[in-house]
């Protein structure tokens, strides 16, 4: 605790209206679902009476050392009514908002205060991915990984096949005309007319 900063030790807002003077220790409390938020306040001077308001309904009041509560506070709230702070139990989303504190000094008039609550849910720790899980993911994301590079080394190669052979085919005729045009050569000059008689012979035989 002598660690911690001073401010965050003893944090007070005063508020003074007169002689009167109402010191609220922390006024925004940020407690989670299921903790217990202290309202801690101190009066300047000696109080007669007070109580505790939260959306317009009276949760907690004391006369001198006697306190009562609203019934759906009387399990969850603890009053102390030597300084008339308050102790919510078992917070709920529903108790966040303003909780507004009302004093009356043994002399003088009544005066308030007000402290913010804020609650947050619980993390669910049973929403956070284990070990075992975390290297499921990895593994089958590895796994996805490799069957795309396998997937994709097959079409390559399935592509590469096919253009190869259309490539030997090309080339197989290309090495087919040659030989007709010497051919062609060998027997005289190339003529239209050779031409087109070497070109019906290579066509009957063909049909041959």
């Amino acid at each position: 605790m002598s660690g911690l900063p001073f401010a965050a030790l003893v944090l007070y807002l005063c508020i003074t209206t007169g002689e009167f003077t109402i010191l609220v220790e922390f006024s925004q409390i940020n407690v989670s679902v299921g903790g217990g938020a202290l309202f801690s306040v101190r009066p300047s001077a000696v109080i007669s009476s007070g109580s505790w308001i939260f959306k317009g309904k009276t949760i907690a009041q004391w006369i001198r050392h006697t306190a009562s509560f609203h019934n759906a506070y009387t399990l969850r709230g603890v009053l102390f009514t030597s300084n008339g702070s308050f102790l919510l139990k078992s917070v709920k989303m529903s108790d966040t908002g303003e909780y507004r504190v009302n004093m009356v000094p043994a002399s003088g008039t009544q005066f308030s205060a007000v402290v913010t609550l804020r609650v947050f849910a619980k993390r669910d720790d049973n929403c956070t991915p284990g070990s075992g899980a975390i290297v499921g993911i990895v593994l089958g994301l590895l796994g996805m990984g490799l069957i795309g590079g396998v997937s994709g080394w097959l079409i390559a190669r399935k592509t590469g096949g096919a253009l190869q052979e259309d490539q030997t085919h090309k080339a197989g005729g290309t090495r087919q005309a040659q030989q007709h045009l010497r051919k062609i050569n060998v027997a005289g000059p190339v003529t239209a007319a050779g031409l087109e008689r070497m070109g019906d012979r290579t066509h009957l035989k063909n049909m041959g």
